[in-house]
Parts: C-alpha cells; sequence; structure tokens
C-alpha cells in the first residue's frame, strides 16, 4: 500500500513535509523531497479524479498538501523558515516534557529526532543538553541552518520584507529591559507578558482581517504576488497533537474516516498542466503555479466541498477527461447500449422516445421519438438502432439522421422483453425473448417470423439473452432459474443450468425434445436468474441471480461453476451484471444501488459504490474495457471511465468482517462444507486485515482436508443415481473451495469420469429408481394368500 493509499483510504497522516515526501527530516538533499512529492502527487492523482465525491475530496485534500509543501521547497529561504520551525517545536517538546528527567532525557531526545538527518543530530543534542545543565550553548558549525528567527504570521512579500529587516535590526541590539539579580522582585515581569500579549493579538487580528476579509463581508479574496508562496508556520501555544509537535504542512484538516463506501473505484487522472518557463531551456517545464485566488495560498484554506454533480442533460462535457459523465435521462431506465465506434450511447426506458448521447462531447446527439408507453430493450445494429416497446412493437431508427427505417409489428410478438441483432443477416433479422419464455427470431424487412424456440417455455419469461458473436448460439435465462444454451440453426439445447424443481426437465423428456436429449444438465441453487452474460472469449458465462456465479462452458460434459458470491434474496440480490471488452472485469449490481467491479481472475472485488438509485441496466464501452455506462432507476446514466490499474485494488467490505469471519470459523468447525464455501467465497473477495486472511487460509486449509474426504468417496462408477448425485455435488464444492489447486484439480479430473447428465440418462434413472423401489415395497396384506389347510 502506497503513501497516497494510506492517507485517503485509513488514517495515515504525515507530520511534516519531509515525511510527506518520504525523506529525513533536514535532509540536504532539496531535490530528494521534491522528488518524492512529485512521486506522492502521481499516486494521488488517482484519487483527485475519482467518482466518489469523498474519496475525491480527501484526495484533493491531500494535492493540496503536497502543493504546499512544493511551494515550501521552492526556495532555500523558504525552507530555511520551514526548518527553524521544526527546530523550535523539538526544542518546545523538549523544554515541556523532558527537563527535569536527568534519566530518561537522552533517550527521550532520540525518540523525538529518530527521523532527524545525521547532518543536525549532533547540533541539536549539543544545544538542548547545554540547556538542561545550564551551561552556555554550543557554538554552531556552520551548516545549512541558521540561528532561529522569530516566530511571525505570514505577510504579503512587502510586509514580510519590511518584517525582515526590522527583526535583523532588533537582533543587532541589545534589548533594554534591565537584568533582575537573583533574590530581586522582577518588576518588569507583568508589564512585559501583558504588553507583548496584547501587540501580539493586535498583529494577528490585522493579518487575520487581511487575509480572510472575504469571509467577513468583504468583496475580494486577498490577492498573493506572483511567486511568493505563503506557508503556516506553528504557534507557540499550539498544543501536542502527535510525539514531536511538528507544525502541520497545511492547515489541520479532518481525520479521514472508514468511508461509507468501502471501495473506491479509481479513475484515471487528468491530465496535469504544466506551464513553461520562458528562461528555461526548450522543452523544460515547471510546475503550475497557484492562481491569485488558489485556496492553498492561503494560510487555512477553507474546508472542500464535494464536487457537484450534473444535474441536467445538456451540461456541457468535463474539461477533464477523466471525470464521469451523468446522463439525465428523466425517466426510469431500462436498457442501455454502445454504438460499434463507442462514441454514441443509446437510453431507453419509460417514455416514448430514446435518447442518442454523444459521449465524446458530452452533449444529446438526437431524440428518437415515437408513441409508446415503454421501451424493454435497445440496440445496435451498424448504423440503426432498435427498441422493443411494451405494445408489442419493435422500432428500428437511423441513429445518425433520426429518421424512422420501420416498424414491425406481428402476433407473436408477446411482452418482447430482449432485442438482440443477429450477425450476417441481409435482411437484419432480429432475436427476441418473449414473457411467454420463448425465443424468436423475426425478418425486419418481411416482418415475418423465422424460427422460434419455445421448448423452454414452462419455465418462465425471458429475463435475458446473450448471443454469440462468432456461432449460432444464443443463452436465455429464464424466470424459474433456468439458463439454456442453444444452438439457433437446429434449435438445440445443448447446455441447460437449472434448479432441482424446474419443469425444463420435464420439457427435455418429451418426445417433442428428440434433438435436445443429449443435452448436458447441471443443478444449481438458485431459483430465479435476472441476466446472464457471455465473455469475450465465450468460454465463461456469468449469471446475476440471489449469487454472482461464474460457470465454465467449455468444461468436459458439465458446466462447472468457477466462482460464487453470495448474495441476499430481495433487493440485495444481483439484477445486471456485464463483462468488460477484454473479458478482465465483471460487472455487476443490485437493485440498492451497489455497484460492485470483479476481477475475474482472482474473483476478487476491486471496487464497489453506492449509486443514488436501484441499477436496471450496465453496458461497458465496445472496445475501452475502463468505460461504464451504469442506468438507474431514477433516470441517471452514469459514464465512468476507470483507472487502468483497477484491478491491482481490492475493495474493503460494507459488511462487518470481523462477525462474518466468526461465522466462518463456526461452520467450518462443524464440518458444514456447503456454507463454508460461500462464506470463504465472499471473505476472499474482499480486502481485509493481515490476521483475517491468515484465519481465512487456515480455514481453507481445514476445509480442503475435509472436502478431500468427500472427493475421494466420489464413485463414478455406480450405479445408484443418488450417490452420483451426491458425487456430483461433493466435486462441484471441492472447485468452490479449491478453483484452482490441487483439490480443484482432482475433482475436475474425478468429474470427466462421471456419467453425462443428460435428459435420456435421467429417464433412464427414474425408471431404474422406481423398479427398485417397488421391488423393496412391502406386499399389501390385502393381497396375501392365505394359507391352505391340511
Amino acid at each position: 500500500m502506497n503513501l497516497a493509499q494510506r492517507i485517503v483510504e485509513g488514517s495515515e497522516q504525515p507530520r511534516d513535509a519531509y515525511e510527506l515526501a518520504g525523506c529525513a527530516r533536514f535532509t540536504p538533499r532539496m531535490e530528494d523531497v521534491t522528488t518524492g512529492l512529485a512521486r506522492l502527487a502521481a499516486e494521488n492523482a488517482g484519487y483527485i479524479a475519482h467518482w466518489n465525491q469523498e474519496t475525491r475530496r480527501k484526495g484533493q485534500q491531500l494535492q493540496r498538501q503536497i502543493e504546499t509543501a512544493q511551494a515550501t521547497f521552492s526556495s532555500a529561504e523558504q525552507r530555511q523558515r520551514y526548518d527553524d520551525s521544526l527546530v523550535k517545536s523539538i526544542r518546545q517538546a523538549y523544554r515541556s516534557e523532558i527537563a527535569g528527567q536527568t534519566g530518561e532525557a537522552l533517550k527521550r531526545w532520540l525518540r523525538l529526532s529518530q527521523n532527524v538527518h545525521s547532518s543536525r543530530i549532533e547540533t541539536l543534542a549539543r544545544n538542548l543538553l547545554d540547556e538542561k545543565s545550564g551551561a552556555a550553548p554550543a557554538a554552531v558549525a556552520p551548516t545549512p541552518k541558521v540561528a532561529e528567527p522569530q516566530h511571525v504570521e505570514p505577510k504579503p512579500a512587502a510586509v514580510a520584507a519590511a518584517s525582515t529587516q526590522t527583526t535583523k535590526i532588533a537582533k543587532s541590539r541589545p534589548a533594554r529591559r534591565p537584568p533582575v539579580r537573583p533574590g530581586q522582585p522582577d518588576y518588569f515581569a507583568l508589564p512585559w507578558i501583558v504588553g507583548s500579549a496584547a501587540v501580539t493579538a493586535v498583529i494577528c487580528l490585522a493579518l487575520l482581517l487581511y487575509f480572510f476579509r472575504d469571509r467577513f463581508g468583504g468583496e475580494a479574496v486577498a490577492q498573493v504576488p506572483a511567486g511568493e508562496t505563503v506557508t503556516q508556520e506553528p504557534t507557540e501555544t499550539e498544543p501536542l497533537t502527535t510525539e514531536l509537535n511538528l507544525p502541520p504542512v497545511v492547515a489541520p484538516n479532518e481525520q479521514p474516516s472508514q468511508a461509507t463506501n468501502p471501495s473506491p473505484i479509481p479513475t484515471p487522472p487528468p491530465p496535469s498542466p504544466t506551464t513553461t518557463d520562458p528562461n528555461a531551456p526548450p522543452g523544460a517545464t515547471t510546475q503550475p503555479q497557484p492562481t491569485p485566488t488558489d485556496p492553498t495560498t492561503s494560510p487555512m484554506p477553507a474546508p472542500v466541498t464535494p464536487m457537484p454533480m450534473p444535474t441536467s442533460a445538456t451540461q456541457p462535457a468535463p474539461s477533464s477527461g477523466g471525470s464521469r459523465q451523468t446522463i439525465e435521462f428523466g425517466r426510469a431506465l431500462h436498457s442501455l447500449a454502445w454504438d460499434s465506434s463507442g462514441k454514441l450511447l443509446a437510453l431507453a426506458g419509460e417514455g416514448g422516445d430514446v435518447l442518442i448521447w454523444d459521449t465524446a462531447t458530452n452533449v444529446e446527439s438526437r431524440r428518437l421519438q415515437d408513441s409508446f408507453p415503454a421501451a424493454t430493450c435497445v440496440a445496435f445494429n451498424s448504423r440503426s438502432v432498435g427498441v422493443t416497446t411494451s405494445d408489442n412493437r419493435v422500432i428500428v431508427w437511423n441513429a445518425f439522421s433520426g429518421k424512422l427505417e420501420r416498424t414491425l409489428r406481428h402476433a407473436d410478438l408477446n411482452d418482447p422483453r430482449t432485442l438482440a441483432w443477429l450477425p450476417n443477416t441481409g435482411d437484419g433479422q432480429v432475436l427476441i425473448g418473449d414473457g411467454a419464455g420463448a425465443i424468436r427470431t423475426f425478418s425486419l424487412a418481411s416482418s415475418n417470423p423465422v424460427a422460434a424456440i419455445e421448448l423452454a417455455a414452462d419455465a418462465g419469461a425471458v429475463q435475458a439473452v446473450a448471443l454469440s458473436a462468432n456461432r449460432p448460439v444464443a443463452i436465455s435465462a429464464h424466470l424459474d432459474g433456468s439458463v439454456v444454451q442453444w444452438n439457433l440453426g437446429g434449435k438445440v439445447a445443448q447446455k441447460c443450468l437449472m434448479p432441482y424443481n424446474s419443469s425444463l426437465v420435464k420439457a427435455l423428456q418429451q418426445t417433442a425434445a428428440a434433438n435436445s436429449k443429449g443435452a448436458e444438465i447441471s443443478y444449481c441453487g438458485h431459483e430465479v436468474c435476472y441476466d446472464v452474460d457471455f465473455s469475450p472469449d465465450e468460454s465463461l458465462l456469468a449469471t446475476a441471480a440471489i449469487d454472482l456465479e461464474l460457470w465454465e462452458l467449455e468444461s468436459a460434459r458439465h458446466l462447472i461453476r468457477r466462482r460464487v458470491l453470495p448474495g441476499v434474496p430481495g433487493a440485495k440480490a444481483y439484477r445486471v451484471v456485464d463483462f468488460s471488452a477484454d473479458g478482465s472485469l465483471l460487472a455487476t449490481g443490485n437493485a440498492e444501488g451497489s455497484l460492485a467491479i470483479i476481477d475475474v481472475a482472482t474473483w476478487s472485488v476491486v471496487a464497489q459504490e453506492k449509486l443514488a438509485g436501484p441499477i436496471l441496466c450496465l453496458a461497458w464501452h465496445p472496445s475501452d474495457g475502463r468505460k461504464l455506462a451504469v442506468g438507474q432507476e431514477n433516470g441517471q446514466t452514469l459514464v465512468m471511465p476507470l483507472a487502468k490499474n483497477i484491478a491491482s485494488f481490492k475493495a474493503t467490505p460494507d459488511f462487518d468482517g470481523e462477525k462474518l469471519l466468526e461465522k466462518c470459523k463456526s461452520v467450518v468447525e462443524d464440518e458444514e462444507w456447503f456454507d463454508a464455501s460461500r462464506l470463504l467465497a465472499v471473505l476472499s473477495a474482499y480486502q481485509l486485515p493481515v490476521t483475517a486472511r491468515t484465519e481465512i487460509d487456515r480455514m481453507r486449509g481445514l476445509a480442503r482436508k475435509g472436502v478431500q474426504e468427500l472427493v475421494d468417496e466420489a464413485d463414478p462408477k455406480s450405479n445408484d443415481p443418488d450417490e452420483l448425485d451426491d458425487g456430483l455435488v461433493n466435486l462441484q464444492l471441492a472447485i468452490d473451495i479449491d478453483p484452482l489447486g490441487k483439490l480443484g484439480k482432482d475433482a475436475r479430473a474425478k468429474l470427466k469420469l462421471f456419467p453425462a447428465r443428460t435428459p435420456q440418462a435421467l429417464i433412464k434413472a427414474a425408471a431404474a429408481d422406481a423398479v427398485d423401489t417397488k421391488a423393496k415395497a412391502p406386499l399389501n396384506p390385502n393381497q396375501r394368500k392365505s394359507p391352505r389347510r391340511p
């Protein structure tokens, strides 16, 4: 974890500008400090452009600290003054805490000065120890340090110059106050103290009115002459807030607390403006100078306010390419779609129009209007955009001219819910999933149906359809939780993922489903599936149900569940899911507005965000795998550019990690391996303390040992259907607990030996089970023959 991450996400706060730069105090090389500050600024750039307002606020807060520290080390004079204030703070701490403690004085001082550069330790130690013993201070050898200046408040350039000159004159002559002999009353002490305090108060009040007159009803912000930076120095009465009582780099800011949104979703840093010095060599650049109204030039900058969120659909594009865009649709959104270039974004939902948004300029391109009550799905096809409506139509416009191209009406269009354009079809064929549970293909040229797949109609309405870009293959998700992979050419079911009580099993065993008798069947635990999506290479299938699951489509004989992230029934169930363009990230959201980004390779939640409204649709940019569009029920669409290195992050959980960890321990001790696998999955997906990760590894080891016995007991040659089912469940459990380890590999190898679970195999197993049950049943007493009498 770098320093910027520890400051923004944690509670660590540097005690001075040197620690902010990662250098020892009073290091003789100014280049070391400036280089460290530049490195920290680069680390903090992602937080400044963050889409989360709280995280962005903390990043801006840290950036002001960095800029103030850079200004402090912009000149030798500024640095000298800052070094003097640090030495004064150390001397204060020594006098107030150490004086009188003979045995511990040196140890205590060494603790306080442990980060002081070696070139200054000898001088500081000699001066402080001489003060302790009452001897005259030792002579100071020539070093970069000068005599301690008087403490003054920051002033503008002219005032500061006059003050410096006056200070030098005052030091050149002794004070006029007569010495006080031992035993003689000091009649000048009280007037001296009272007078000094009064003068100091007047000066401070004048400076406050000068610098902060805009906050007391003034019209303008105090101007700072170009090239001068004002820094804050500690006062003599400043309380000890840290071990060294070092002055803050900037005005004191609030301590960062645990973020409400546990996982920052980093965005790419905006381009940093630079200024060119006319006297510098060709090609050289310098750091940008603050503007006269820059809050970093005042001693105490105003509290940071979150960046306002755009609320109008005509909001101009942000000046920085790293900022998110907010698009106002005005009504609940049901579907989003990018065009192939990734420049246009189509938004559809309630009401009779489709909004085409130009994301490059962040302005509305055009509105496509018709008299439909609501749009259920929208999809691009080259220059055309099609939408299915709740009044059983398919409407197609030209997205660039806005011209209506065609409207499809047909008796078989019954509650269309999904729309996908079939590739390589000259007449423009579309695939429609409807509320009757059927998948139909229509020709837009002839307005007639081309094919229909109604085999899974009893499984309920089609909630989502994922269409292959390279093969005539589609995957449909149904209301009862069944997920089916279809060969569209032969209308054949190839793979089926279904709950145990799914009606699809009986449908596949019917005579009309003869061509699907070889479909491979896997059972799942969810009873409803809201969304599905292919990975770009079509090897993985993500399902959004109560649980978020990842299935291997190319696994031998059976669908293998690689990962599972448990959800909660209701609003916290996963509703939408979408793979990024490169397949490395998976975005998902729920009805509570929680958005999560998941790294597919490690199945870890790299970031998450709580949005203002329920999330109803997602759409990754077609070419940029780090730009995501999120549609919400409140009518807002957020276009979010994410950091290129987002996969290197890991989210902080929004649940009580310790409580869930204790629950997992209890489950593992009771050898409830199914629940243990789910809890271990969710604990491993988030950023947890090192001690928690160690405990998770220990429990995973116990789970591997316990499940290994179940894997060894699984017998692929058994003739008992129940034993075969139990063996398949246990092997899947082993893959869940140790997906990429030895246990998971052994389970995969053994899984290949099990007979395929197909509709035909299920029919045979059911018949054999019926015969076995009949043979074991006791004879009915009414059917027994009476014994013969002799």
